[in-house]
């Protein structure tokens, strides 16, 4: 899967992506070339254990605050363990509090009922887009993820994570977070519930809410950060054993002192699904002035929405021929030449603007190298083929 994900392939040639401090090149290479350097870069970025990335760069960032770091996030974190057997989060599909996902999933349902082939596949598929994420919390802390954008339901009186379908309990994943901090107790982690806070009669009202933040206070307790906090350095908020910021938009959460309201303290827009919409966004949040306002969460989404017309176009176009290992590749092409182009442009400008990059699993592993690697002033050099002539190696290096 993630040697698929690398691979760029248009007319027998491909782009490789290298790395280093100021920037993602993107070169003309040959086939082989391009595999060995892509592939290498996915095991490296995969196998590395990040656990402790910020206190093994103390030096670099200590003295800034949160605001003035770039680190890695995952979308709908809590979902890498979606199941179509599972129970629906009754909150999401409820007319007032229907979530995007199951807006969806209506419509796509009344598209398999008129007939459409391979509809099993098509649902199939997009149980597999449920799930944003490959690895539990715990992998993903400990591959380098800083921020989880995670999912509340409230249901049976159990207080669950959800992508439209139950997942995890929160108790499961709130030990996960806890005993990462215990054994890692220089690492700051940053949970945005934003508003999806859902129980079975919609969104959360007010008792929930105060159950839901009496639950955070008792399982959290002094490691969570109180809003006031945002001014103090890194440093300083390890000094004081802080290592949890709790973000939320909803005003009757974020009304507690250790809630830091998202609408106040942020910068993002929603997420794009088109690659010139996902550049414009990413050109909007890394090269505007809003960025030299002091104390805000500069927070940029990478990843799509699930689109309901790839789902089924993907799945119209599903024959035998097309399910070869030569056709699987080429059923990506459009996919991974839009994700160079997405990198290159995120390489060139990331090192100078601060950002919370939040994706998914298809970017991940890559986002976690680019992002650790600078925010330590380390430098990645390969040797790449330069002016499309294979015979021409030209050694970049970052200066």
């Amino acid at each position: 899967m993630l040697l698929k994900r690398a691979l760029i392939y248009k007319s027998n040639i491909v782009r490789a992506i290298i790395i280093n401090k100021n920037s993602i090149n993107i070169k003309t290479t040959p086939l082989k070339l391009v595999v060995t350097l892509i592939y290498a870069i996915f095991l490296v970025a995969c196998s590395t254990d990040n656990a402790s990335w910020i206190e093994d760069n103390h030096e670099y960032i200590d003295n800034k605050k949160i605001t003035e770091i770039t680190m890695p996030g995952t979308h709908i974190a809590n979902a890498y363990n979606v199941d179509k057997d599972n129970p629906k989060c009754t909150g999401e599909i409820l007319p007032q509090s229907y979530s995007s996902n199951a807006l969806i999933e209506q419509e796509l349902s009344s598209i398999l009922v008129n007939s459409m082939p391979h509809s099993d596949d098509t649902f199939n598929l997009f149980i597999e887009e449920l799930n944003t994420q490959d690895v539990n919390i715990a992998k993903q802390l400990k591959t380098g993820v800083r921020y989880l954008d995670i999912r509340i339901c409230q249901q049976d009186g159990e207080f669950y994570t959800a992508n439209l379908y139950l997942t995890d309990k929160f108790d499961t994943i709130a030990e996960q977070i806890t005993q990462f901090l215990a054994t890692h107790p220089q690492e700051i982690i940053i949970v945005d519930f934003d508003n999806n806070l859902r129980n079975e009669s919609g969104y959360m009202d007010g008792k929930t809410i105060a159950l839901f933040h009496a639950y955070l206070d008792k399982t959290f307790g002094n490691l969570i950060a109180s809003k006031d906090k945002i001014s103090n350095t890194i440093g300083e908020l390890k000094q004081q054993h802080y290592q949890i910021i709790l973000l939320s938009s909803n005003s009757e959460l974020n009304a507690y002192p250790d809630i830091w309201n998202k609408e106040q303290i942020t910068i993002t827009v929603d997420a794009q699904s088109a690659t010139i919409k996902k550049l414009s966004v990413m050109e909007a949040l890394l090269s505007n002035n809003t960025l030299g306002i002091p104390n805000k969460l500069n927070i940029v989404p990478i990843y799509s929405d699930i689109d309901i017309g790839e789902l089924t176009t993907d799945i119209n176009n599903n024959t035998e021929s097309n399910n070869s290992p030569d056709n699987t590749i080429n059923n990506y092409t459009d996919d991974e030449t839009d994700q160079s182009i997405i990198l290159n442009y995120l390489g060139q400008n990331i090192g100078n603007h601060p950002s919370i990059i939040v994706t998914d699993k298809d970017f991940l592993p890559t986002i976690e190298y680019l992002i650790i690697q600078q925010e330590i002033n380390a430098t990645f050099i390969e040797s790449t083929p330069t002016n499309n002539n294979p015979d021409q190696i030209a050694t970049e290096s970052a200066h």
